[in-house]
């Protein structure tokens, strides 16, 4: 059986890009270590399971659901099933503030909530 691939940080645009909305669609590799960007993730299980470690709290996510939250806190995917896959994006500070949500939700996506 072949090794599993690991996420590198530096490897995606995703850490030095954080103008640039990047949208996905993939099998999730497993971090080694948390990191953090400067976008919110919007994260969609397609298919299979995963497990997140945040800053202050995990959440384990199956197919079908959807996760939100502020990527400049860190964060670390250490779980993935070898079926997972993903769909989601990193929205850029500048248009997430531009959806004018209501102040409760944008707070407390700031202060580390996973919505």
């Amino acid at each position: 059986m072949p090794e599993r691939p690991f996420y590198q940080p530096g490897a995606s645009s995703v850490e030095g890009l954080p103008l640039l909305l990047q949208m996905f669609h993939t099998q999730p590799l497993v971090m080694l270590k948390p990191h953090w960007h400067a976008q919110v993730e919007v994260n969609f299980i397609v298919r299979g399971n995963v497990h997140y470690r945040m800053d202050e709290h995990e959440i384990s996510l199956s197919a079908g659901d959807m996760c939100l939250f502020w990527g400049g806190l860190p964060h670390q995917m250490d779980d993935a099933s070898d079926d997972a896959v993903y769909a989601g994006a990193h929205l850029p500070l500048v248009h997430f503030f531009r959806l004018h949500l209501p102040a409760d939700v944008r707070n407390r996506l700031m202060t580390g909530a996973t919505l």
